[in-house]
């Protein structure tokens, strides 16, 4: 994955909404290593309830998209388009794929 790290901000949550993995990228943009928080440990504001919404979503198998705004407390704002997918083991969801992508530029 890691040609796919550098293009994407990749994280892995369990279906309890903790960060079983982040791509360097992720934990670049964070400015720490984020494994093993919960989402509301690291995602604040308006952007938590819409998160939170989607992953609840992504847990009843839907597959998410959403426009988000990032606002960082070091370095530049960024906009980011994020999907979320749930991934499967047989019939169970076992965990959520996050990945973002910055879409500054395009705003």
């Amino acid at each position: 994955m890691n040609a796919i790290d550098q293009i994407l901000y990749r994280t892995v949550y369990d279906t309890q909404g903790y960060v079983l993995d982040a791509s360097e990228s992720v934990i670049s943009l964070m400015g720490r290593d984020i494994k093993g928080l919960h989402y509301s440990e690291i995602i604040a504001g308006e952007a938590k309830e819409e998160f939170e919404n989607a992953f609840k979503r992504t847990l009843n198998g839907e597959y998410i998209k959403i426009t988000r705004y990032l606002k960082r407390k070091r370095g530049k704002d960024i906009w980011l388009l994020t999907q979320f997918a749930p991934i499967f083991e047989g019939d169970e969801i076992k965990e959520i794929l996050v990945l973002n992508i910055d879409i500054t530029e395009q705003k």
